[in-house]
């Protein structure tokens, strides 16, 4: 039983460390996770954008109500991208939305209205990439973000590299998520801990 106590312990150990090994970006305290939910080696390919930590402690321009527009850069052999409720345009984005230019294509969505999201929310993006040929092996995305809220304008649009792709075994669900991720994982991970021990516990008292 304790082999089998030891091995449940690094199993939970391995959990958490790929947990926190993600490859993310965190910018004005909101943490960008770009995630694959199909693999990379093929010429279309199914993503994830996770946006977490909105308008928490850390997020240090808050307010914000929504994502209106967002930009990825372009990998090689693009051909087309769709995204549910948004236009896809060529070109990146500024404060006023897609502007076409840059080597970047845009997602031109509708302007969120208040009231400003929860503090802590969190924002699925999915979406999917088709190119011409190649796969997205060798792609390096950079982000670019155009936020509405009560600091309309102000916004800072990011414009940075999402520091690779993380790995997401199944698709999520669109829209707003609170109090998902990590938190979620460690209390999972506590429950199967303390049935182990329990179980350890009774298996003693029987054989005693």
């Amino acid at each position: 039983m304790r082999l089998r106590l030891v091995s449940a312990l690094a199993v939970v150990a391995f959990l958490m460390s790929g947990a926190g090994a993600s490859a993310v970006l965190i910018s004005q305290g909101v943490t960008y996770d770009l995630q694959v939910t199909s693999g990379l080696s093929t010429s279309t390919a199914s993503f994830n954008l996770r946006i977490s930590g909105i308008n928490g402690t850390a997020d240090t321009e808050k307010g914000r109500y929504g994502v209106d527009d967002l930009a990825f850069s372009l990998p090689s052999n693009f051909s087309s991208a769709f995204a549910a409720g948004f236009v896809t345009q060529a070109g990146g984005l500024n404060a006023g939305g897609c502007n076409g230019h840059g080597a970047f294509f845009c997602f031109n969505g509708t302007i969120p209205s208040q009231p400003a999201l929860a503090p802590n929310s969190v924002i699925n993006i999915p979406f999917s990439i088709t190119l011409s040929s190649g796969n997205f092996l060798s792609w390096n995305p950079h982000i670019k973000i155009d936020w509405e809220g009560s600091k309309r304008g102000n916004y800072d649009n990011v414009s940075k590299s999402l520091n690779g792709i993380s790995t997401l075994a199944a698709a999520p669900v669109p829209g707003p998520v609170v109090g998902a991720g990590l938190p979620g994982l460690v209390l999972a991970v506590a429950g199967l801990i303390a049935g182990l021990l329990v179980f350890a516990r009774r298996r003693r008292q029987m054989f005693a």
